[in-house]
């Protein structure tokens, strides 16, 4: 889930970059973006955010983003689902997606965190290590994971994620784009709040499947309005 970061600062902002005329991911000179200590640069090459041997970066985004898809079918007039993959093993440790009928702040990433970490109401999958010297720790470092969402985390849920200390983020619809569908959204980009956060560095990646995230919401928005 790194090199110190330059003094300069660049003026992208994630829903600009996820905007842009870049046609796909794809595009390996665009995408990521680092931000920590209230700088920000372009990683440039997507691979560096998430890379396995044996498959390239492009096609793990796109593998995991899929599965992140899928587990909307558990709610699908709100599409927001979730995975956090441990970019060491590539394999997947939590899961998540929108529980809002439970709780107003039961977003997917909120629930795969939980999940992650044994909260209540899910099954612990981040067990405490006991051969750890000293206090116990997580099994899944934070600093090794990435997470996986079908949409641009909101304020509240990327502050969840830099709490948590997981540094890597990939993401399929912007706040922007859920805006424009009608969604409720804090407008407040999750790149804002990572710029803002001076303790913590964290890499993010949009636009990911983009065009099968936003039509997620935007069939959800059309059969909210009937």
């Amino acid at each position: 889930m790194k090199p110190s970061l330059p003094a300069s600062r660049s003026p992208f902002s994630t829903n600009e970059r996820s905007n842009s005329a870049r046609p796909s991911v794809r595009d390996e000179n665009s995408g990521a973006s680092r931000f920590g200590t209230g700088q920000e640069k372009p990683v440039g090459n997507d691979r560096e955010v998430f890379m396995n041997a044996g498959e390239t970066g492009v096609r793990q985004h796109e593998r995991f983003m899929q599965r992140a898809i899928e587990l909307t079918e558990h709610c699908p007039n709100q599409p927001f689902g979730c995975v956090i993959v441990d970019q060491k093993s590539g394999e997947i440790v939590a899961e998540g997606w929108n529980q809002v009928a439970r709780c107003r702040m039961w977003h997917g990433e909120i629930d795969a965190i939980v999940q992650l970490s044994g909260g209540p109401g899910r099954n612990p999958v981040d067990e405490m290590n006991p051969k750890s010297e000293g206090p116990t720790s997580p099994v899944h470092s934070p600093e090794q994971l990435v997470l996986f969402s079908t949409a641009e985390p909101c304020a509240m849920c990327q502050s969840a994620i830099l709490w948590t200390g997981i540094p890597n983020i990939v993401f399929g619809t912007s706040i922007e784009t859920l805006i424009r569908l009608g969604w409720n959204q804090i407008e407040i980009p999750a790149a804002e709040v990572c710029r803002r956060t001076s303790f913590r560095e964290c890499t993010i990646l949009p636009a990911v499947l983009q065009t099968q995230c936003d039509a997620l919401f935007e069939k959800a928005a059309a059969r909210r309005k009937n």
